[in-house]
């Protein structure tokens, strides 16, 4: 069975980079959001809705060439955190005792995280273009290694 994936958007598939500074797409969105849907039961923890994250995974989804997109997912599941105080509480009140493996990504990861424990939370930093790299490489470990 897939880990579970918890993903927030604005700072992790966009970041601020270019001569402009511009609040744009990471490169090679397309490629980790395949990559995140192969490994992962993907739950979007975002103030997006559903039909802007449908429409962003089928604009970014990779292609196997000009005229041809691949498929992205059928199925979008969405974290209704919006009654609670944070991310953070809506995954506490959620995983507690009922996902045995699960990570969030997010750019605004509380400093002191209460009860999450801190190596299932992966901070990407909204700057720069190429921080999806890291992130890959740094599930990539924890899914080799399955933590505790």
């Amino acid at each position: 069975m897939k880990p579970t994936l918890f993903h927030d958007i604005g700072g992790v598939l966009f970041g601020h980079y270019g001569p402009n500074d511009a609040f744009q797409l990471r490169p090679g969105v397309g490629d980790w959001l395949r990559w995140t849907h192969q490994h992962f039961n993907v739950v979007w923890l975002t103030a997006w809705k559903e039909p802007e994250i449908r429409q962003l995974l089928m604009a970014a989804w990779p292609r196997n060439s000009a005229y041809a997109t691949l498929r992205p997912p059928v199925r979008v599941r969405i974290a209704n955190w919006k009654g609670y105080a944070s991310k953070e509480a809506w995954i506490l009140a959620k995983v507690k005792g009922k996902i045995p493996e699960w990570y969030w990504i997010d750019d605004k990861i509380p400093e002191g995280l209460s009860d999450l424990p801190r190596k299932r939370c992966i901070a990407v930093h909204p700057e720069g273009e190429y921080n999806l790299l890291g992130a890959r490489a740094f599930l990539e470990s924890l899914l080799k290694n399955k933590i505790a």
